[in-house]
């Protein structure tokens, strides 16, 4: 909507979590190296997916991604009994 790019994927270099798993192998000079692990993610975190999607939508999201996908309003009481039986039929 605003015009904006995104990028949500990342690859990310992490020293961190096989240190702390103590994980190594054995190489062919037979040591126990401790080896780099790389995560990727497609989307990034949710919570920035989530920011990019309501950006990109201006908050006015398509059918099958908004929260309230349909609402009854009566125009006047003679129609009460109708919008509930419609009521029904969307449970």
């Amino acid at each position: 909507a605003i015009g904006r790019k995104w990028q949500c994927s990342t690859i990310q270099v992490d020293f961190n979590l096989p240190e702390r798993f103590d994980m190594e192998y054995v190489d062919e000079e037979n040591n126990r190296p401790r080896p780099i692990m790389i995560h990727r993610a497609i989307f990034g975190s949710v919570e920035r997916f989530m920011g990019v999607l309501i950006e990109s939508y201006a908050g006015l999201f398509p059918l099958w991604l908004a929260p309230t996908q349909a609402r009854i309003v009566c125009v006047n009481d003679s129609v009460n009994e109708y919008a509930k039986e419609c009521l029904d039929l969307f449970k």
